[in-house]
């Protein structure tokens, strides 16, 4: 597959899934802990395969990324929306509905959650992770 690039802002809080290709994440600053369950009876996650959109934008994207000056002057800048387009018949995205920051809450709604294992694991600056798929 082509790779694919992800940047974050520090605040981002991602979900039990699992993407369907080898991931290495390279961290720039600060740090990210990532809690990694065991896959091996994976039925425990009750995952859910979602279709992908493809989205289509209102308002200029490009324009705005290369004036990206414009935003630390504290210039006001049209808005952009992202639309879906259309989805695809492809289900790469597999999400499931337990919260791995919160096992016991979980396993009121989802029992098989009690039987989750998993450890953590913080990447800092400088650090990198490779997480098969």
């Amino acid at each position: 597959g082509k790779p694919y690039l992800w940047l974050g802002d520090g605040n981002t809080v991602g979900k039990l899934h699992f993407d369907p290709f080898d991931n290495l994440l390279v961290q720039l600053a600060g740090s990210k802990t990532f809690r990694l369950a065991d896959p091996s009876r994976n039925e425990r996650f009750l995952e859910g395969h979602m279709r992908e959109a493809e989205l289509e934008t209102i308002g200029e994207v490009v324009p705005r990324l290369r004036n990206l000056q414009a935003h630390t002057l504290n210039v006001s800048l049209p808005p952009v929306r992202f639309l879906k387009h259309k989805l695809t018949e492809s289900t790469s995205m597999v999400h499931s509905p337990i919260d791995l920051m919160n096992l016991t809450k979980s396993a009121e709604r989802y029992p098989t959650a009690a039987e989750i294992t998993f450890m953590d694991c913080t990447v800092h600056a400088g650090e990198a992770i490779f997480v098969p798929s």
